[in-house]
């Protein structure tokens, strides 16, 4: 995690010199590169989706790398139904969040966010190394923002700067 916000910090200081950060014009305001909410993540990964997977009920090893060899190219296995790459599978993904339990009042909220402290850090997606149930839209697991791992990686998003 502390990894991922150095990279992160020399994103923005690149993309705050002049621009859009490859995206538009000139004369667009620059992104802030950020990782994304839990929430954030989880709506991406269900692309509209209702089911455990954006492929529905089931996910097969054809849509997802789960409980395989080794990390594969980002979009080996094809795209959700809003063109996004390995939500399911591939590596764990960092979110912005620290770990808590869901409150009630944020389960009704759009775009929740999690407790401003904690010990753990939410991580979304399961990974190549575990089964296709850690893979749902809607697992949860933690890791230590100082941990570091084989299948541990993580998704930028990304806000204009006004």
């Amino acid at each position: 995690f502390f990894d991922v916000q150095q990279f992160l910090a020399k994103l923005n200081e690149r993309s705050g010199q002049g621009g859009s950060g490859g995206q538009g014009g000139p004369k667009d305001p620059p992104l802030r590169y950020r990782l994304p909410t839990e929430a954030e993540w989880e709506y991406a990964c269900r692309a509209g989706t209702t089911g455990p997977y954006s492929t529905g009920e089931a996910l097969t090893s054809a849509q997802a790398n789960y409980k395989g060899k080794s990390t594969a190219p980002v979009g080996s296995y094809g795209l959700n139904p809003w063109g996004l790459a390995d939500m399911h599978g591939n590596v764990w993904e960092w979110t912005a969040d620290w770990y808590g339990p869901y409150e009630d009042h944020a389960i009704a909220n759009i775009d929740p966010r999690g407790p401003s402290s904690g010990e753990k850090r939410l991580i979304r997606g399961g990974s190549w190394y575990f089964d296709k149930d850690s893979a749902r839209c809607g697992l949860r697991y933690t890791h230590a923002p100082k941990d570091k791992g084989f299948s541990l990686g993580f998704r930028v998003a990304a806000d204009r700067v006004r």
